[in-house]
């Protein structure tokens, strides 16, 4: 549906900009109007009082636009049969992707699998591949993990094309959230295009690298911050991939993002959205064909209270719906306690 279906045919008024805050500053008997009804982010970006329909075109889509987006359901026990449990009675209840949080990862937060084979092999056990997405949060784990992923899929004789996979690496948020990395930069830079041609070669359809700002955000980052280290990361791996002299026409499709969504509804939508015009401009200036953004938005921790924490559910209940409207393609909640 566009953005204009619901008033093609309604013959509504012309409003008059100008004439509103006329009558707006009169309202105000003196009041200035920048001081009382024009407000600012953290970065300073300007909101009006009054926002007019806008004359661009539709939002940039999502990966899938015809398609519900991802309901990834965060399993993160420590406790492997519990969470196994947990994994299948999820997605018998609906939810479409499985977010694994192992143990160390930034986003843990005390939790988090076992980190071992066989955490997620008994973790994946009777899950329909085919149908459901699984995310792999592991910092600073993720190769590894990735690798027994593969030697699992290959155990199960699963088809790669059909599966919806991401493995979340990214060396800046390890480094960010943990303050080392597990190999040198150079090792990353030699060890990554070898993976990726892995990957492409297989036919798995998902993504390899990922530019997470989620720990970022959690740290205290604005939203132009957390977008702006993104874009670095990305930035980077296209590099990584051009100095490995690999066409990054194939590489941007394995590229993925992560990041924070909050209970400031619009600057949330707006957060999103302002992802995918980046990313396509990072694209153009490349001069690579078009790929829309692979985006799993997770509702924010840090906007999170310990006191009533039953008002957290509103809190993610506007995220969720801020990430849902904005456009992400896969949605975590965090829960409420």
């Amino acid at each position: 549906m566009g953005a204009g279906a619901m008033t093609r045919d309604v013959d509504l008024p012309n409003p008059d900009a100008k004439r509103w805050q006329a009558l707006a500053e009169k309202a105000l008997a003196g009041g200035s109007f920048e001081e009382k009804l024009v407000s600012r982010t953290d970065d300073g970006i300007r909101i009006e009082p009054l926002s007019q329909r806008s004359t661009a075109a539709d939002p940039w889509p999502r990966t899938n636009p015809a398609t519900p987006w991802i309901v990834s359901q965060r399993v993160d026990d420590p406790d492997i049969a519990r969470a196994s449990a947990q994994a299948l009675e999820d997605i018998a209840h609906g939810a479409t992707g499985l977010s694994l949080v192992f143990e160390g990862a930034p986003n843990a937060f005390g939790y988090g699998l076992p980190r071992t084979a066989e955490a997620l092999e008994r973790v994946l056990d009777g899950v329909p591949l085919n149908r459901v997405q699984v995310r792999i949060d592991a910092h600073p784990w993720s190769r590894a993990v990735a690798d027994w992923l593969l030697a699992f899929l290959s155990k199960r004789r699963s088809d790669p094309t059909k599966l919806n996979l991401s493995f979340g690496i990214d060396p800046a948020a390890i480094f960010a959230g943990t303050g080392r990395l597990r190999t040198s930069i150079e090792a990353l830079q030699e060890s990554m295009p070898q993976s990726l041609a892995h990957f492409f070669s297989m036919g798995v359809p998902g993504v390899l690298l990922e530019a997470d700002g989620r720990v970022f955000h959690n740290a205290g980052a604005t939203e132009a911050q957390e977008l702006g280290t993104m874009m670095a990361s990305v930035v980077s791996y296209l590099r990584m991939f051009e100095k490995a002299r690999q066409p990054l026409v194939y590489a941007a499709p394995y590229i993925g993002f992560a990041l924070s969504v909050d209970q400031d509804q619009f600057l949330s939508m707006a957060k999103v959205r302002a992802l995918r015009k980046l990313w396509a401009r990072i694209q153009e200036a490349c001069s690579i064909p078009a790929s829309t953004a692979s985006i799993h938005a997770e509702t924010s921790y840090r906007m999170m209270t310990m006191a009533d924490p039953e008002t957290n559910i509103l809190r993610t209940a506007i995220a969720a719906f801020a990430a849902a409207t904005g456009g992400a393609d896969s949605i975590s909640i965090l829960p409420h306690t």
